[in-house]
């Protein structure tokens, strides 16, 4: 037997063991067996998300599954995520992002802003950072804005001749990563992690184009302007260092004329925008629009069947579907109410001054997530220990979940943030290696964390905190 099949039992044994051992506690006042067997479950999807050893789909599949098995809910509970409008709002995300990285749109956009600033080193880190905010709430992926702007900084880093693992090259790869990752997290259509932190939320409904950025456009500016300093000051090159004033004129002269696909995806996108943004007018459902939208890409020519098919992240669906179904039983089994009454005297008075419960929500989720390895369950989990504290104290869910979910977006190892390690290699690896890379997500964490402290007055001027 191959040394991972042994670790595999043994972990599949310890999560095992320790779901049973709960299933089985006769359960306090305000809970019922049912709710601790659903404890169980919840334990034993942590220790093997943890673990690392299995794959995170087949482990929600599988809990998903319990959950009708044992009577806990029914097939129709257990596996309501798929009818509801969240999760198809995820999955228009993705299908639309394959139409538009297909078209070339995305390279055009970003050439044609990259040739408009100087070419000296603070001028490319400018353009690399003005380049990705202009794509944030066009592209819909993070992972495709980072990955087509992660060639076009090391392309600056060698007509510049900086040197491997050098500030510079860090600060230009940093200047793509931060803003086009973290800060696209402000628009509803830059990212389909807002559709994710939605689904831990009991009113998704209430957010849309508009909302969403109000709540989050204070924190997107000190975002950008944080990584902007970082990017072109702490991690400017001791030398003076200029690249070819024309290298990104002559590259996008040489992309021709813009093409029919192109046009095509430009009046889809500006479409989508348009509508989006002006929901609260028209009242038309943005992502019922936006899967017209996709249906309309494929008669286009804009994507393929076998693009739906191997382009969108489906095993990354049934692994939300079973973390939401097993959100759904922490409320329904009252599990938050009895969790908030243990922590209510402990956690309470974090939760009555807004700046301290922000800082420990941020702070505490940097430390978690080097334990919790998937995002969302962390997530979860903190909306299971703080959601009915949250609510007495007049604390809106945004908060609770914008807070915890992007903070754990760090990449201070590479097991954390999946994307880091694609990002490097597209970027060629051997100019910012991931320990290089590192230095940035410590960068993130100071500049997050003062990006929400400034949203704090913001939030409460909005009757969030």
């Amino acid at each position: 037997m191959s040394k991972q099949n042994i670790k595999r039992l043994i972990f599949f044994a310890a999560a095992a063991a320790v779901g049973l051992i709960i299933a089985n506690i006769s359960p306090p006042e305000g809970l019922t067996q049912h709710a601790m067997q659903f404890g169980g479950i919840f334990t034993a999807v942590l220790i093997l998300l943890i673990s690392q050893q299995f794959t995170d789909w087949t482990i929600m599949l599988a809990a998903m599954c319990l959950l009708p098995l044992l009577g806990i809910r029914t097939f129709e509970e257990a596996f309501s995520a798929w009818s509801g409008s969240t999760m198809w709002l995820v999955i228009m995300v993705f299908a639309l992002s394959v139409g538009i990285a297909n078209s070339g749109l995305l390279t055009r956009i970003s050439l044609k802003v990259l040739s408009l600033f100087p070419a000296t080193y603070r001028g490319a880190v400018t353009a690399l950072t003005a380049t990705a905010v202009v794509l944030g709430p066009l592209v819909p992926s993070l992972s495709a804005k980072v990955n087509l702007l992660a060639p076009l900084a090391t392309e600056t880093t060698v007509q510049m001749g900086l040197p491997e693992r050098s500030k510079g090259a860090l600060g230009l790869l940093s200047a793509t990563y931060i803003p086009a990752q973290i800060a696209s997290n402000a628009w509803i259509s830059g990212s389909a992690h807002i559709g994710l932190m939605l689904m831990c939320m009991s009113n998704p409904g209430v957010w849309n184009f508009v909302t969403w950025l109000k709540v989050t456009a204070v924190w997107m500016v000190v975002i950008i302007a944080g990584s902007w300093i970082y990017s072109a000051i702490v991690c400017k090159p001791a030398e003076n260092v200029e690249f070819p004033a024309d290298y990104f004129k002559n590259k996008y002269r040489d992309l021709g004329k813009i093409s029919p696909k192109e046009v095509k995806a430009a009046i889809l996108l500006v479409l989508c925008i348009a509508v989006w943004s002006t929901s609260s007018i028209h009242g038309m459902d943005t992502t019922l629009f936006g899967l017209i939208v996709v249906c309309l890409m494929f008669y286009l020519d804009l994507f393929t069947t076998v693009d739906l098919i191997t382009r969108v992240p489906w095993s990354m669906m049934v692994q939300i579907g079973g973390l939401l179904a097993l959100s759904g039983c922490i409320t329904s089994l009252n599990w938050s109410t009895y969790l908030a009454g243990v922590l209510a005297p402990i956690l309470s008075p974090l939760v009555q001054n807004p700046f301290v419960f922000v800082v420990f929500l941020i702070v505490s989720t940097y430390i978690v997530r080097f334990v919790i390895i998937d995002q969302l369950a962390c997530t979860v989990i903190y909306v299971a220990i703080f959601g009915a504290l949250c609510a007495s104290a007049g604390i809106s869910e945004f908060v609770l979940v914008f807070c915890v979910f992007m903070a754990g977006m760090v990449w201070n190892t590479s097991y954390q943030n999946p994307l880091i390690n694609a990002t490097v290699q597209i970027a060629g690896g051997k100019y910012v290696p991931f320990a290089e890379m590192r230095k940035s997500s410590y960068a993130f964490m100071v500049i997050f964390l003062a990006a929400c402290l400034v949203s704090v007055p913001v939030w409460s001027i909005m009757g969030l905190l």
